[in-house]
């Protein structure tokens, strides 16, 4: 799928495993979200859930993941790709992004709240971000700016003014 320089505002889902936002689908792999906006939407996944996406110049803010299980308010998947993109001020278990083997690079994760680990990302599996920013964001247990399941690099990264309830107010 391609979206580009779309709104994607204030779409709402109550059923148990439905997506407020964007999803590629169950069994997709890949797309490209450019120049858009993904804001106020809510459901049981959040904004954006889809594996291989990348996100380009892209705002996601303002969204809310209403599961009790897990997920990001903002950004769930593997092998995502975000680029000089913004995701902030988020909200679920997970706050700004869940993300598996992804790469980052020049966007800014802020504002964003977990109601579990990781106030602005929750990563894993070799997951590597560069020449970005995490700051202000918080979370009810561990990893205020960033939790770290597995392999981390950050590079030329900020990571800043970030709040946990437990452990690793910036990277647990």
């Amino acid at each position: 799928f391609r979206i580009v320089r779309t709104r994607i505002v204030g779409n709402e889902a109550d059923e148990y495993g439905s997506w407020g936002g964007v999803t590629a689908g169950r069994y997709s792999y890949g797309g490209l979200i450019r120049g858009s906006l993904i804001a106020r939407n809510s459901g049981d996944h959040g904004a954006v859930e889809a594996d291989g996406v990348r996100l380009v110049r892209t705002r996601v803010t303002n969204n809310t993941n209403t599961a009790t299980a897990g997920g990001a308010g903002g950004v769930s998947g593997s092998g995502i790709r975000i680029v000089r993109s913004t995701v902030a001020a988020n909200s679920g278990p997970v706050g700004g992004a869940f993300l598996d083997a992804s790469k980052v690079r020049g966007s800014t994760f802020s504002g964003n709240h977990a109601a579990r680990n990781g106030g602005g990302l929750d990563v894993g599996d070799e997951s590597t971000i560069t020449n970005s920013t995490v700051a202000y964001n918080t979370a009810q247990m561990n990893g205020g700016g960033i939790f770290a399941n597995f392999g981390l690099l950050l590079r030329s990264a900020t990571v800043a003014y970030n709040q946990a309830d437990a452990d690793g107010t910036g990277v647990e």
